[in-house]
């Protein structure tokens, strides 16, 4: 069995960046984890729940596996290009983004991980907006499963341990309905300003 980094990477609104990962372990070649990881992301994006919120300027651009060697740096890397959206209108802010927990038998920061999902359209949110719908929530549920599925017994989803340099399998996972921030996404962006009369 080896270990692997795996990614997948987009852009919000046709510019700025986002990106989740996990790493992973398997006995496939990188080459069989590009493509299982790929395969799963894809499951995930096209499930239609999730499809119908993902804002039609959020883009899937790419998945890649990388080879990681005895200290986990990587010394190769597999590249898919991808070209998908979604059907949804409007996205909300930049910095919303809906939170995957991964975790680990053990509790504590260090025992989990975590995926940051690019915003949703505004139509995900519960009817008094603040949290996500439990439709919406229901749907992102749907998606994820639809990726582990997807990967199951070829992919192993682990948490990496930095200070150890070991790995933990994952053996659960949840999804809030809390609107999360990632800050970095859009931070290039330069705002519009309207002047005040003081």
């Amino acid at each position: 069995m080896a270990n692997y980094l795996c990614q997948a990477s987009g852009s919000l609104s046709d510019t700025f960046p986002w990106s989740i990962r996990s790493y992973v372990v398997s006995s496939l070649s990188e080459t069989g984890v590009a493509t299982a990881w790929d395969t799963g992301i894809k499951a995930m994006w096209n499930s239609a729940g999730l499809n119908a919120l993902i804002p039609v300027h959020t883009h899937l651009l790419a998945t890649s596996a990388a080879s990681l060697d005895s200290n986990f740096k990587q010394i190769s890397k597999t590249t898919t290009a991808e070209a998908l959206v979604g059907t949804a209108t409007a996205s909300l802010p930049f910095e919303c983004a809906h939170v995957v927990t991964w975790r680990v038998i053990g509790i504590g920061r260090s025992e989990r991980g975590r995926w940051y999902l690019p915003p949703l359209g505004t139509g995900a949110l519960a009817a008094t907006g603040y949290t996500l719908s439990a439709a919406s929530q229901t749907s992102l549920q749907t998606a994820v499963n639809a990726f582990l599925t997807s990967i199951r017994g070829s992919l192993t989803l682990v948490v990496f341990h930095r200070k150890l340099k070991t790995t933990e399998n994952i053996t659960r996972g949840d999804i809030t309905d809390q609107v999360n921030a990632q800050r970095i996404r859009g931070r290039k962006r330069v705002p519009t300003r309207v002047a005040l009369t003081v």
